[in-house]
């Protein structure tokens, strides 16, 4: 005999005459209409035990983030055909308390930048002709930005004495941080997993690119200034 939950069963009209079930027609859709609404839940609120948070994860390189700017001389002409390299970073979050304020930064007590770079590029495009350039396809992880030219010095525009510009982070849920560790001002994300300081984070969902990340470059002869 087949057990049925007591919500689906008829106390009016239930049998059972060999292989023939009958069920209150009213009482099976109900149930129908539970079962419905219980898999849209689960659908949509993670079931198995999940946060109840659907995150905005970015897996492919058509959904990552792309970062753009321009490349230009001194004078403010263009400088085209110009490698722009862009190289997988990391970083260790250092904290200290001075009275009753807790500041966050990359640099250990002794002064010693954290943040490296991988010493071979992970993308690289050249300039155009009007000194633009575009990075495109970034999935989760820190990333620096440098243009590369043996006859030339760079300095990045939003912090001239830098050459490795901005420090991007972005997160497996999507979420982008930017962050200049020569400034003073400094953020952790939520889960204080992310260091930032410059504007607010933003996600790839409403944005996907990253615009304005200029670099000025100087005749050589001056010190390249890396992270």
């Amino acid at each position: 005999m087949l057990n049925l939950p007591a919500y689906v069963r008829n106390s009016n009209f239930y049998e059972e005459n060999g292989a023939c079930l009958h069920i209150g027609f009213f009482r099976q859709v109900v149930a129908l209409l539970f079962l419905a609404v219980m898999s849209v839940c689960i659908t949509a609120c993670g079931g198995g035990g999940g946060s109840g948070v659907t995150q905005n994860v970015v897996n492919n390189e058509a959904d990552g983030l792309s970062i753009s700017g321009k490349v230009v001389l001194e004078n403010g002409n263009p400088l085209s055909n110009t490698a722009v390299n862009i190289y997988k970073a990391t970083y260790q979050i250092y904290t200290t308390s001075i009275g009753d304020t807790v500041h966050y930064m990359t640099r250990d007590t002794s002064g010693l930048e954290s943040v490296k770079e991988d010493s071979a590029p992970f993308k690289a495009v050249n300039t155009d002709l009007f000194g633009n350039y575009k990075l495109s396809g970034l999935l989760a992880g820190s990333y620096t930005i440098r243009p590369k030219a043996d006859s030339y010095v760079f300095s990045w525009g939003l912090v001239p004495v830098r050459s490795s510009g901005t420090l991007v982070t972005i997160t497996e849920s999507g979420m982008v941080y930017i962050y200049d560790p020569d400034e003073t001002n400094n953020k952790l994300s939520a889960d204080g997993t992310v260091i930032y300081n410059i504007g607010d984070p933003f996600s790839i969902a409403d944005s996907n690119i990253l615009s304005g990340q200029n670099f000025k470059a100087s005749a050589s002869g001056g010190v390249d200034i890396n992270l």
